[in-house]
């Protein structure tokens, strides 16, 4: 979250005066590639769930499960095999349902694919941009 405000917008400040400044706004936003805890239930099995939406334009999410703590690396290549973006590089993961955002505003309109390394599992899926 990203709170812009003018310096004592209306309150005793260590016994200051109260401002005349304002607030100016709040904005939220989502850091691509930060893991987001999505369950603690440890699963069956590790895997990586299809990217929701699909099409997308240009953020969509990444869910995947962890069975034990690993190190995980997350990252998305275009059709010619070219890594395009590291959304996760080789860091230790505990167990659960994890959730990753991907910004794709920089990508042009195709299929891209995006490839999970968790120890010895490694899953790959496909996705589609439309712009």
């Amino acid at each position: 979250m990203l709170v812009q405000c003018d310096s004592l917008a209306g309150t005793h400040v260590n016994g200051a005066p109260i401002g005349n400044g304002e607030a100016i706004g709040i904005t939220a936003f989502t850091l691509e590639g930060a893991i987001s805890n999505i369950s603690n239930v440890i699963p069956d099995d590790f895997s990586l769930a299809q990217n929701f939406p699909n099409p997308f334009n240009p953020t969509t999410s990444i869910r995947f499960d962890i069975k034990k703590s690993t190190n995980v690396t997350l990252k998305v290549f275009n059709s010619k095999g070219q890594e395009v973006a590291v959304l996760v590089n080789n860091e230790v993961v505990t167990p659960g349902t994890k959730e990753v955002t991907f910004i794709g505003n920089n990508l042009s309109s195709g299929i891209y694919f995006y490839t999970l390394l968790a120890g010895d599992f490694k899953e790959t899926r496909s996705m589609m941009m439309i712009k």
